[in-house]
């Protein structure tokens, strides 16, 4: 029984989708030479983000915030590209998503949590393309579904 499954998870200013790219927009520095953290503020004041910069791109890391002053995303660039470990929580700041990327490529283990705090999808990631085998869990923490992805997840077969 092929099993239909699509996966949106909100980290921050982007969303990620098991089938599409991550695209995202960074806000840029004030010149193309400038290195050191810059702190984004909203209209009303309140601190959206903290990202580092090197040289006039994204570099390092970089916090963003709810208007609450809650931490939204936290994560590191490398070259202007997402790289190494991210999370996300929600506006009570509790952990929602755990997420990997080299380079910009999602890359590893990504762990998505619901409002409760119960642990809803595990997946993999390699150089950008899902693999290995997605599992989800239902609300008491047991897996509800295994799905194993071969190279485009449009094709992935549920178990």
């Amino acid at each position: 029984m092929k099993l239909l499954f699509t996966l949106s998870i909100c980290l921050g200013l982007g969303t990620f989708s098991a089938a599409a790219q991550h695209t995202e927009l960074i806000p840029a520095a004030t010149t193309t030479e400038f290195t050191g953290l810059k702190v984004n503020y909203d209209a009303q004041g309140a601190k959206v983000s903290e990202i580092e910069f090197r040289k006039g791109e994204a570099e390092g890391k970089i916090n963003r915030y709810y208007a609450n002053g809650q931490l939204r995303e936290t994560g590191y660039y490398l070259k202007g590209k997402k790289h190494g470990s991210w999370s996300s929580y929600n506006e009570q700041g509790q952990l929602m998503t755990t997420a990997h990327f080299n380079e910009g490529n999602k890359d590893g283990e990504w762990m998505v949590w619901d409002n409760q705090g119960n642990l809803r999808y595990k997946l993999t990631y390699k150089n950008g393309s899902p693999v290995g085998e997605w599992a989800m869990y239902d609300a008491d923490g047991k897996v509800s579904e295994r799905k194993a992805v071969e190279d485009d997840s449009r094709n992935a077969q549920s178990k």
